[in-house]
């Protein structure tokens, strides 16, 4: 009885082994089995982040600055003049000095000048007169400002845009010719040019933007019919402005903005056509009479 109760007790322990064995078996393999599927999911992620990192690349690639104008040769000289050279036009950046005058040539080792780059004759002090080339179709961004002593400019008919700033403070220039070529003059383009009495606008002009002749000497000016508007400042400070005489703004323009003509009080009165729709705050001098048509 002894050896039968041993033997079946001894049975019982195996049994119950061989079930614990069972059972670790299989815990381990629905363990392996979410090892194994956490590790695919991880694979597929990282394969669909690739993918997705390699278009997005790709598309930058494709969009990227494709149609960026990069020069080929930065900083070359010819003569006084400094320039960038790219693959069919030629940009002049400046002088190697502070010369008194700037004769820009037409064309470099066979390609043409259509450029005057940003700053490239600014705080040229002694700078009296410019030679500007048929041919040059921008002057770009602050190209002659602060140039003190430059007196007189001719603009060539092949420019097409006055940058910003492009003449800013150039307190001794007298006279400018903008030809018909010119469709754009940017902000403060004239600002500040004290000896600047009068000028021409030539009726390829749509819009006179922000303070282009803010402070300006200027006393006689006629809008051309092609302006629609008149920018915000674009002849605040121009206090000779007007002459005394009625100012009279062309029935082609439908906006005026806000201080355009803000403390030109020689500005004693100004005609105001039906076509105007929009008058910003503080256009005019206080003491100016408004006469509307």
């Amino acid at each position: 009885m002894v050896i039968k109760k041993v033997t079946a007790a001894a049975i019982a322990v195996i049994m119950m082994a061989s079930l614990t064995a069972c059972g670790k078996s299989e815990s381990g393999g629905e363990a392996s089995d979410k090892s194994k599927d956490t590790t695919n999911l991880s694979s597929n992620s990282s394969s669909a982040e690739k993918q997705e990192g390699a278009e997005n690349s790709t598309s930058l690639k494709k969009s990227g600055n494709d149609n960026v104008d990069l020069p080929i040769n930065r900083d070359l000289s010819y003569g006084e003049m400094k320039y960038n050279e790219y693959t069919d036009h030629i940009e002049i950046t400046g002088s190697e000095m502070n010369i008194k005058e700037a004769s820009i040539p037409a064309e470099i080792d066979g390609k043409p000048v259509t450029k005057i780059g940003m700053s490239a004759f600014s705080h040229k002090s002694l700078l009296i007169s410019v030679d500007i080339p048929q041919g040059v179709t921008e002057i770009g961004y602050g190209a002659f400002s602060l140039c003190t002593n430059l007196t007189e400019i001719n603009i060539p008919d092949s420019v097409t845009t006055i940058g910003e700033n492009a003449f800013e403070s150039c307190i001794e220039l007298e006279r400018v010719t903008i030809p018909n070529s010119v469709t754009e003059i940017g902000k403060h383009a004239f600002e500040s040019c004290l000896a600047l009495s009068s000028i021409v606008l030539p009726d390829s002009i749509t819009k006179i933007a922000d303070f282009t002749f803010s402070g300006s000497g200027i006393k006689e000016i006629v809008i051309p019919d092609s302006v629609t508007e008149i920018g915000a400042g674009a002849f605040s400070e121009c206090g000779l402005l007007g002459n005394k005489t009625d100012f009279t703004i062309p029935s082609s323009v439908t906006k005026i903005g806000g201080h355009a003509f803000w403390r030109c009080d020689a500005l004693k009165s100004v005609v105001i056509p039906a076509s105007v729709t929009e008058i910003a705050d503080d256009a005019f001098p206080e003491n100016t009479v408004i006469i509307r048509e």
